[in-house]
């Protein structure tokens, strides 16, 4: 520690107070809530550190009939971790995501001088057509020239 940190106590004495216990409940908990299987979630929770991951895995492995049966084994590190100690976890995520390679669909941009006036509009690329579409309060257009210099948001479609 810090000379300006303290640690913290460690408060949980219960059932989870093993990390390694079984799957975390609160994980299983929020996946459940969207509507998957309860031993699905009890798989994606072990296997994953938080629901956002687990909800990435469960969409990998649904199809996968072993895991609509209850979990009967202690938590399993992601096999590239089991074959090789010595990888990072950064490593390991840049395996099971690949490169991050994304591409550009859409812009949000503030049409007025300031935000107290004017408008939102949205500049979005039809795939289709293969060109920009302005999405305004008042018309729908092929835009030439989106304003991509002067967005407020920009929305991002991951290629690989």
């Amino acid at each position: 520690l810090r000379e300006h940190e303290v640690e913290l106590p460690d408060t949980d004495t219960g059932d989870n107070a093993n990390a390694n216990s079984g799957p975390d409940a609160n994980v299983v908990a929020q996946l459940q809530s969207m509507g998957f299987d309860e031993n699905l979630c009890k798989h994606a929770a072990l296997n994953n550190i938080n629901a956002d991951t687990a909800v990435a895995w469960i969409f990998e492995n649904m199809e996968n009939p072993a895991y609509l049966v209850p979990p009967t084994e202690a938590p399993q590190a992601p096999p590239a971790a089991r074959a090789n100690p010595d990888i990072s976890e950064d490593d390991i995520v840049a395996r099971n995501n690949g490169t991050g390679h994304y591409k550009m669909r859409a812009i949000i941009s503030h049409i007025g001088n300031s935000t107290g006036g004017g408008h939102y509009v949205a500049h979005v690329f039809d795939t289709t057509l293969g060109q920009w579409i302005l999405y305004n309060d008042r018309k729908v257009a092929i835009s030439d020239k989106p304003p991509l210099e002067h967005g407020y948001a920009y929305i991002f479609e991951r290629d690989s």
